[in-house]
């Protein structure tokens, strides 16, 4: 399943830099009023100095945005669509950081929405899908910051979180063992309709 469309994150940064634009250029605009001294050149000097400092924090800030999963709404719309669309029955549905997954536990499918691929609804027969598992990733002191289940379909591997963050949380916690359960559930809906 792909979760990156290349044209789309382009598309998301040009649109976050030229809204950090348009603040600093207002920002320049009624800073100059209030403690301007009338010169073109200190104006411009000005814009260059916020520009810069704008763009630096709209890409730090996008880049968090895209570390922890991208904005879901545009998705959630697609997948929502999507499952109308193909009619899709018996439906289990998932939302993660960074995607949305449904198992149409009928007609033995699933349906992927990434948040870095909005638009794509993306469909796979079950039968198709092959090594099918949990995994965690450690963090400190032997703790876990992520839990996920992953398959694969035609070469690309899909890795879904039921669990993420930038801590460590023991192995035992509840928070990891729900976690845990939740990743084992999907792994045996989509164990048992590939039989």
């Amino acid at each position: 399943m792909k979760k990156w469309n290349i044209k789309y994150l382009l598309l998301q940064i040009v649109l976050v830099l030229v809204i950090a634009a348009a603040i600093a250029l207002a920002a320049t605009i009624g800073l100059s009023f209030v403690i301007g001294d009338g010169s073109m050149d200190g104006f411009f000097r000005f814009f260059k100095f916020l520009l810069i400092v704008c763009w630096i924090v709209a890409l730090i800030r996008f880049g968090l945005q895209v570390a922890w999963g991208g904005s879901n709404k545009l998705s959630e719309k697609t997948f929502d669509a999507g499952l109308d669309t193909y009619n899709f029955r018996d439906v289990s549905t998932f939302t993660s950081a960074d995607s949305f997954l449904a198992i149409d536990g009928t007609n033995g499918r699933i349906a992927y929405v990434s948040n870095m691929n909005p638009k794509e609804f993306q469909i796979a027969e079950a039968k198709d899908l092959s090594n099918i598992r949990t995994g965690t990733q450690g963090g400190a002191l032997g703790g876990v910051t992520m839990v996920y289940f992953v398959f694969e379909y035609k070469g690309v591997t899909t890795k879904v979180h039921t669990f993420m963050t930038n801590s460590s949380y023991s192995k035992t916690s509840e928070e990891v063992l729900e976690a845990i359960s939740k990743a084992d559930m999907y792994v045996d809906m989509l164990n048992r309709l590939k039989v």
